[in-house]
């Protein structure tokens, strides 16, 4: 067995989680304090069974406080950077107005959706969250709702990284005692340059 699956493992007495929510954000940028998510997803698991699923788009074009234009410019320049990269954005201020929700209710039950599952000892689960989604979440539910959170040191996997660390076969160093340290600098250490 690997070091690094080996360390897994020791963090989660033996096994991977079987309770964990699995959650992704689509947002306007990739710019963690200053753009918004506009539609967050997820998969709830418990004992290794899907029990709940669900997405929503945010309505930001009627938010107080965002600018459409600004909504529009942010949007258009991520669609057009990621069809350089051959990938697809399939979001538009007009799509978030037709079939969003107001962004502070749905924050905010993302908040009670995530406490509920630390409180009954779940993980969570999502490729580059670490590096991103984490932060971004973060940022935007302190901004739209005045509520705190940040994921505990080791209750937060990261798809990306894992699959990073299997290509590169990055093992943990003897000081990387949480996932977050040792995932955080495997994203960081096999970025490319143009990143």
């Amino acid at each position: 067995m690997s070091e690094w699956r080996r360390k897994f493992f020791e963090w989660y007495n033996g096994h991977w989680p079987e309770d964990y929510i699995s959650w992704d954000m689509e947002t306007t940028g990739f710019k963690t304090d200053y753009d918004l998510p506009v539609d967050i997803g997820h998969v709830v698991v418990r004992g290794g069974n899907l029990v709940d699923r669900g997405g929503t788009l945010l309505n930001w074009p009627d938010y107080p406080g965002i600018e459409e234009g600004w909504l529009h410019e942010r949007m258009d320049k991520t669609a057009f950077n990621m069809q350089k990269q051959g990938k697809t954005y399939g979001y538009s201020v007009k799509r978030l107005r037709a079939e969003g929700e107001d962004p502070y209710e749905v924050l905010k039950r993302y908040y009670t959706l995530f406490q509920e599952n630390r409180e009954s000892g779940g993980s969570f689960l999502g490729h580059g969250v670490w590096h991103f989604d984490s932060k971004m979440f973060s940022h935007c539910l302190q901004e739209t709702c005045g509520l705190s959170w940040e994921f505990g040191e080791n209750e937060l996997w990261d798809s990306g990284a894992i699959d990073k660390a299997t290509q590169a076969q990055m093992e943990p160093f003897p000081d990387e005692h949480t996932l977050k340290k040792y995932f955080l600098r495997v994203h960081y250490s096999l970025m490319s340059p143009a990143n």
